[in-house]
């Protein structure tokens, strides 16, 4: 039997006390860990229950978002028919009401025209003046050439203009003589012409012959030379619309005399004829 003597007894148990004390702390130690472990394991359940949670949310909703989108489409596609077949009979009633418009404006442009053509301002364009050249030259230098225009309508014409030129030819060699001469008159206005009333007013288109000589006017006479008027003119009928028109004349002077069907000869005196026209 193995005898210790006091302060080796003291000195056992304290190291046997400080080896308890080092397993106790191992143990603690071991066991908070052990606890650790069980609180993340339980915080990881605790996550994935969460996750799994959400996910079967989601795919509620993305189903019931699935089906709602289902649903839009065939409501949807129901008013787009809808919608489709109001837009064809819209497009009808326009193209009836389209059609129907422009047969309004046909007639009613038929109606303008004829009103125009019964009511509206029209203009008649007089032969030259003098009718036939005279063989006094004095008095052809005062006169000149002159076209009357004159509305034969019964409403004014309004905005006429007229531009003319009158030429002198040789008809031996067909060649021109001297320099053409221009007029033009308007815009003016023109009042129907009333026969018989002092208040009668005409357009004038006026050329000055003021450098014709004697031996111009027998040339002339003899039908060595003749003389062109020509030109256009322009106006508004007073129902909006525009009127053009043209003017040509020669003028033409034999000097032959014809035999008539009694027997008697008769001279064929100058006169003034439309371009084209047949002398």
């Amino acid at each position: 039997m193995l005898l210790l003597l006091p302060h080796q007894f003291k000195a056992l148990l304290e190291t046997i006390q400080a080896d308890l004390s080092s397993i106790q702390n191992a143990i603690r130690e071991q066991t908070r860990t052990i606890r650790i472990s069980e609180a993340e394991r339980y915080s990881a359940y605790r996550h994935r229950q969460k996750t799994y949670r959400q996910r079967q949310i989601l795919n509620s909703l993305t189903a019931a978002i699935a089906l709602g989108a289902f649903i839009y489409a065939g409501i949807g596609a129901c008013q787009l028919k809808t919608m489709r077949g109001a837009l064809e009979e819209i497009q009808k009633q326009t193209t009836a009401v389209q059609n129907t418009l422009t047969e309004v404006q046909k007639q009613t442009a038929l109606m303008k025209k004829q009103m125009a053509g019964t009511f509206g301002g029209e203009l008649f364009t007089e032969s030259p003046q003098p009718t036939q050249i005279p063989g006094d030259t004095n008095m052809f230098n005062h006169t000149g050439i002159f076209i009357h225009f004159r509305n034969i309508g019964k409403t004014d014409v309004v905005e006429f203009v007229a531009a003319g030129i009158m030429t002198r030819q040789n008809i031996v060699d067909d060649e021109p003589l001297g320099e053409p001469q221009y007029r033009h008159i308007g815009p003016i206005r023109i009042r129907p012409y009333q026969e018989g009333s002092q208040d009668n007013r005409v357009a004038e288109l006026r050329f000055e012959t003021n450098a014709f000589t004697p031996h111009d006017l027998d040339l002339i006479r003899e039908s060595k030379e003749t003389i062109d008027v020509s030109g256009i003119i322009q106006y508004g009928d007073g129902f909006g619309d525009t009127d053009n028109g043209t003017f040509c004349y020669h003028y033409y002077a034999p000097s032959l005399s014809s035999l008539r069907s009694d027997g008697k000869w008769s001279t064929i005196r100058g006169r003034w004829s439309e371009c084209g026209e047949p002398h």
